[in-house]
Order: structure tokens, then C-alpha cells, then sequence
């Protein structure tokens, strides 16, 4: 029998991409809250670098200090960040991570990099994060549903337009293809950054994704831009009050009227990499969507966090 679970109060890309790929593992993670208790090496290097990137920014656009100052107050805070965790691979180490925030660093100096950020009220819009309500009420409080973004740096771009923002997102990895860059045009998390800060009265040109790739001797950088076009927004912004409401809907069939279970994908979704930059197995609820009592696998193998994507990497 499904538990009395609530509905989660945020939405964010992340959300809308899991339900879309399988309902039960939207519910094992936003409404069970279950995630797995083991970090996750390559999200932990993810996390760590973007970090340090954000200290050694506000260090030197915020706190005045030199380039070198920022950075080594950036690698502090990477290192901390880290934590313990072990890569037996060697690919992600806190020495890797490390030395790809140094390259970074050197390659996109602060005071000459061609992204500059915005400064409002003497702050810079460096980890720009917020939620705005969506015209779709939570189906237990009434209160309308939060729709919310998380991304590294709002910025001007000296070359493409000086004076219009635009949504600039680092993304780390173990290697960049030649179709890296076609990933990304399409992709709804940066069509969402770029809508919501339209709907904020920012005039934003687009959004720029930089990947670095992190391997053990070697860094790779590249830039990509991508822009969205008012259709391409409405596109965008339809698709997502869709699965909203369809997310409401299962919610209330299954958790309300409790009249089905459910759906699991049973296909792919199971076994593929969830990211490109997370090679994992599967996906991380494989072990509890393989047994008829999964309530006896969720501890050790996870705990229980609520989904805020605002708050998350604080």
C-alpha cells in the first residue's frame, strides 16, 4: 500500500526530466525524499568544483581581493567541499578537481574573462538562484507551485552583447566529444533558466554552457552559447505546466484516491547513464524497484533528504 506522501511545493528541471522518464523514480525521490546514502564521486567533483569556482568569484568581484587570493580562497573551499570521499578510479580526485579549477582559473582570468558578471545592489549574481509561482496550485495547500532555477553566474558576454544578460552554467565531465555541443539547444534546463529570468524583467539574451572535462593529466574547455527564440520559450514553457499537471494528476491517483501504483519505465531508463556526467549502472533506485518489499532495502543503501533545489550545495 502507497503511504500518505506530499507533494513536493518546488519544481525544477531536474524534476520534470525524472518524471518524464519514469514515475516511480520521481516518487522515490520527491516523495519518499530517498537518495542514495553512498556519494556519488562524479557528483561530488561537480559539486566541489563549482564551489571553488563560486568562492574565488566572490572573492574577487565582491571582496576586491587579487586573482591568486581568490583562487587559493577557492580552492579552500573546493577541499572542504570535497570532503572524503575516494575515487578508486583517479579520475575525480580532490587532486584533479583541484588543478582543473587552477586551469580554469588561468584560462578565464577574472578581471579579462569575457563574461563579467551582473553587479546589483553592490553584489554579484554569482550562484543566481530563485523561485517564481506557476499558474498551478499545490494539490494539498492551495498555494500555487514554485517554479525554481539554480545556475553558476548571471553575465554580460564582452563579444556576443556587452549589455544584454545572459544564464552561464559551468558543466563538468570526464571528456568532450565532438557532439558535446549539440546536446545542449534543446536542452529544457537552460530554455527554463532563460524564461525565468525573462519572467524576473532581466533582458537575457540566452545562455552559456561551459564544460570543462576533468581527467587525471588533462583539462579540456569549451564554451557554448545557445539562445532561445520566443517560440522555442512558449514551446518550453507549455511543455513544462503540462507535465506539471500530469504530475498532479498521478499524484492524486495514486497517493489520494490510491486506485494505481506507480508506473515504472521497464525499459532502458533502468540501466542507462542518468547523466552524461554521472557513469553510473543505472539508475540509483534499481535495487528497490527490483524487490516486492523494497522498504527492506532502503536503509543502509539511502537516506532521506527533501528536494529543494534552491538551497542545494549550501
Amino acid at each position: 500500500m502507497t503511504p500518505n506522501l506530499s507533494f513536493p511545493i518546488f519544481i525544477d528541471s531536474t524534476m520534470l526530466n525524472d518524471f518524464r522518464l519514469c514515475e516511480q523514480k520521481w516518487a522515490w525521490r520527491y516523495l519518499h525524499h530517498l537518495v542514495p546514502a553512498s556519494p556519488n564521486v562524479h557528483l561530488n567533483a561537480g559539486g566541489a568544483f563549482a564551489k571553488g569556482l563560486e568562492i574565488a568569484r566572490r572573492s574577487f568581484y565582491e571582496q576586491g581581493q587579487s586573482q591568486e587570493d581568490s583562487v587559493a580562497l577557492g580552492l579552500k573551499a573546493l577541499l572542504e567541499a570535497y570532503g572524503d570521499t575516494q575515487d578508486e578510479s583517479g579520475k575525480k580526485t580532490w587532486e584533479a578537481v583541484s588543478g582543473a579549477l587552477i586551469y580554469y582559473c588561468d584560462n578565464h582570468p577574472f578581471a579579462s574573462d569575457h563574461l563579467q558578471p551582473f553587479v546589483i545592489d553592490g553584489k554579484a549574481t554569482i550562484e543566481f538562484s530563485g523561485a517564481i509561482p506557476l499558474p498551478l496550485n499545490h494539490p494539498q495547500t492551495g498555494e500555487p507551485l514554485l517554479y525554481s532555477v539554480r545556475f553558476d553566474m548571471l553575465a554580460t558576454h564582452q563579444h556576443l552583447d556587452a549589455k544584454r544578460a545572459f544564464c552561464v552554467d559551468e558543466k563538468t565531465g570526464g571528456s568532450i566529444n565532438p557532439g558535446w555541443a549539440v546536446k545542449w539547444p534543446l536542452r529544457g534546463q537552460f530554455l527554463g533558466y532563460i524564461w525565468f529570468c525573462q519572467e524576473q524583467g532581466y533582458d537575457i539574451a540566452g545562455a552559456i554552457i561551459r564544460g570543462i572535462a576533468i581527467n587525471k593529466n588533462k583539462y579540456e574547455l569549451v564554451e557554448v552559447p545557445i539562445f532561445g527564440g520566443p517560440w522555442k520559450i512558449k514551446e518550453w514553457h507549455d511543455g513544462m505546466l503540462e507535465t506539471v499537471g500530469n504530475m498532479i494528476r498521478v499524484w492524486k491517483e495514486v497517493c489520494e484516491a490510491k486506485s494505481r501504483s506507480f508506473v515504472k519505465a521497464l525499459n532502458d531508463a533502468c540501466t542507462m547513464y542518468e547523466e552524461a556526467r554521472r557513469p553510473l549502472s543505472g539508475c540509483s533506485y534499481i535495487r528497490l524497484c527490483d524487490s516486492q518489499k523494497p522498504e527492506l532495502w532502503m536503509e543502509p543503501y539511502f537516506e532521506r533528504r527533501e528536494w529543494n533545489p534552491i538551497r542545494l550545495g549550501e
